[in-house]
């Protein structure tokens, strides 16, 4: 006859032999929100207020790219609170690749560029 100690009836013998499961690192919160953060949100913010039409699609497509490089710069840069904080900071120092479309202005060397112009139009504000 088997003997009874009920002291030790709380465990479960099955749970004693399973071997202990492998311990992952958990990720900082900044970089589990940038991972919850969906692509084409990702596209769409990179397009920008002042994107020549198309520029969506294009950042579609390379937004793996994006991403890449956006977690590379959260993961330089802990200290942000949320993804939009950190989004703002990369944003301001991204240089998007685009692709310039032809136009009569490139051989003349007159036209300014983008941040340069955006300068000028907050002066004037």
């Amino acid at each position: 006859m088997e003997r009874h100690d009920p002291l030790s009836s709380n465990s479960c013998p099955e749970a004693a032999s399973t071997p202990p499961t492998k311990r992952t690192r958990k990720l900082p919160p900044l970089l589990r929100e940038v991972s919850r953060v969906k692509d084409d949100t990702l596209a769409f913010l990179c397009t920008g207020p002042d994107a020549p039409p198309g520029e969506y699609s294009r950042n579609l497509r390379r937004v793996l790219e994006i991403r890449e490089q956006f977690t590379a710069f959260c993961r330089l840069n802990l200290h942000f609170s949320n993804w939009r904080q950190a989004w703002a900071a990369f944003f301001a120092h991204y240089q998007p690749i685009t692709e310039v479309p032809p136009s009569s202005e490139q051989g003349k060397g007159t036209a300014r560029p983008q941040w340069k112009q955006r300068l000028y139009e907050i002066a004037r504000a």
